[in-house]
């Protein structure tokens, strides 16, 4: 159950025909950086937050024109129900505004406070390569973070998106807190040590990232089997390091991951069926080991 429901919307929209305006807005802003203050760290965080949401900006655009700002965005494939653009949320001025787009509202209003001109949220520019990667596991987080505010479901991408999210997580030892800081600092965040810890071995978190990336590309797309045999060489080291893991977390969301691909008779290669079963059978002994 939404901590929102439309009824309160409607009550909120009466004077406006049921358009977003300046009510729903602050209403949004005070769910939000209340629901938010368990993730914030310190008091800098605090005041970052707060300035960002104080200077928000929200514009309604015509149908025709949502669309070519959309595309000035350089966005790409379907026309969403809201978006960022230069500091801006914009939503269409044609919705009667419910449910689903107060959810939208919040997903963008975290796109705003998460925005560092280069480096926005786990979106980051890579100078070396002229190549702005992380879009989907910013996406991913972005609607997490979303559907736990507002305690709502996960909406707006497929199911995997959601897995994938609290997979990395686990993988890379990061808890919310962690990956809330690096979402909204200015930093670079995808750092050797979060590569490392994921697979000191290889490059196969960017690899990962990348996959993700392809998946929000309609010239694209994104191929599940190099996702799972990633996941699973990482699960590997772990255990063969005698790692601290959260197994019974990690066995559900990986089936969870695995079934969806397989339930949406995409082409699951031989090794990565078998490559399941053996991670599945590794993982049990290991978490009766891990709770001695």
């Amino acid at each position: 159950m939404s901590l929102v429901n439309n009824e309160e919307l409607k009550k909120l929209t009466n004077t406006t025909n049921g358009s977003i305006n300046k009510q729903i807005v602050d209403f949004a802003k005070n769910i939000l950086f209340s629901q938010l203050k368990s993730y914030i760290s310190d008091e800098k965080q605090y005041k970052i937050i707060n300035d960002k949401m104080s200077n928000m900006k929200i514009e309604l655009l015509s149908s025709p024109d949502f669309k070519d700002k959309f595309y000035e965005s350089n966005g790409k494939g379907f026309l969403p129900a809201a978006f960022v653009y230069g500091g801006i949320i914009y939503f269409r001025n044609d919705i009667n505004f419910d449910i689903n787009d107060f959810h939208n509202l919040i997903h963008e209003m975290l796109h705003i406070i998460s925005d560092n001109g280069e480096k926005k949220g786990l979106l980051q520019h890579n100078k070396e390569k002229n190549y702005m990667y992380g879009r989907g596991l910013n996406e991913a987080f972005t609607e997490y973070l979303t559907s736990l505010v507002l305690e709502d479901n996960f909406r707006g991408y497929s199911k995997d998106f959601e897995y994938i999210i609290q997979l990395f997580m686990i993988l890379t030892n990061l808890d919310i807190n962690d990956l809330f800081s690096l979402y909204i600092s200015k930093e670079e965040w995808l750092t050797d040590e979060i590569i490392d810890t994921f697979n000191p071995n290889d490059n196969e978190l960017v690899g990962l990232i990348v996959e993700y990336d392809n998946m929000l590309d309609p010239n694209e797309k994104l191929n599940p089997n190099n996702v799972l045999q990633f996941l699973f060489n990482s699960i590997k080291i772990k255990i063969n390091n005698n790692e601290k893991l959260d197994t019974e977390g990690l066995q559900e969301l990986l089936r969870e991951y695995y079934n969806y691909y397989y339930d949406m008779d995409r082409d699951l290669e031989v090794s990565t069926k078998t490559g399941m079963a053996e991670i599945l059978d590794i993982l049990g002994p290991y978490k009766h080991k891990m709770s001695r």
